[in-house]
């Protein structure tokens, strides 16, 4: 179990889905953060607690939300798999279903939920190291779908560049762990998105998106070195699958 200490969104998630907390495994911007955690790595801040959600939980899910206090959100964009309360997002994805009623059926489905069975975590926070606080995927299937939601756009219809930074993020700085859990399954479907993640980070548009978040988020840094710095991360992970 990793312990690590809470950032302020950890604690209000981990303190929201505790009753449900074996129910749930966070995959957004929380996974992000406990997977680089200690590694000094900057990520765009956001306020999303995505969670993959199995069918049968789903619906106990969603009561616990609107029990602690978060609302379904009236964004149009985020209508029906979104709850908000001040300073929280929680954004709930589900596997697809043939058959599904409301308010599950309104969840986004995603057919690669499967990877956060077998590739997950439980996290602790430093103050009470020895109880688990949220279960969240581990960085090789955090990798594996992060590549998934490449090409998404905003509501405004630009670009969502974060997706393709936080992957390179995860090979930059955690692509030793990745490699191991790569070369230790026989797992097709991680193994093949995995590979496609990193074919898609060097494209034309996965390096851009790159070059625009890392120069934005460090204003000394010049896009050919962002480049230099992407193409390096992905060659070094790359020579490390088997």
């Amino acid at each position: 179990m990793k312990v690590l200490q809470p950032t302020r969104l950890m604690r209000e998630a981990a303190e929201v889905l505790q009753p449900v907390r074996d129910e749930v495994v966070v995959i957004g911007a929380t996974a992000l953060e406990a997977a680089l955690w200690g590694t000094g790595a900057r990520s765009a801040a956001t306020t999303d607690v995505d969670c993959a959600v199995g069918m049968r939980s789903a619906a106990a899910v969603i009561d616990q939300l609107e029990s602690a206090g978060l609302a379904p959100s009236e964004e149009p964009h985020e209508r029906g798999f979104t709850w908000v309360r001040y300073g929280i997002k929680v954004q709930l994805i589900r596997p697809p279903a043939r058959v599904a009623n409301p308010p599950v059926s309104r969840l986004v489905p995603n057919p690669h939920l499967s990877l956060t069975d077998r590739y997950r975590e439980p996290v602790a926070f430093d103050d009470s190291p020895g109880e688990p606080r949220l279960l969240v995927a581990r960085a090789a299937a955090i990798l594996a779908l992060k590549g998934q939601a490449f090409g998404r756009s905003r509501p405004s219809g630009g670009l969502v560049e974060r997706d393709y930074h936080d992957a390179y993020l995860l090979v930059a700085h955690v692509g030793d762990e990745i490699a191991a859990e790569y070369n230790g399954t026989d797992d097709g479907q991680l193994r093949g998105l995995v590979r496609k993640t990193l074919d898609d980070l060097l494209g034309e548009q996965g390096r851009e998106a790159v070059r625009n978040q890392a120069t934005r988020l460090e204003s000394d840094l010049s896009p050919r070195e962002a480049d230099v710095r992407l193409r390096r991360a992905v060659a070094g992970l790359r020579g490390a699958l088997r």
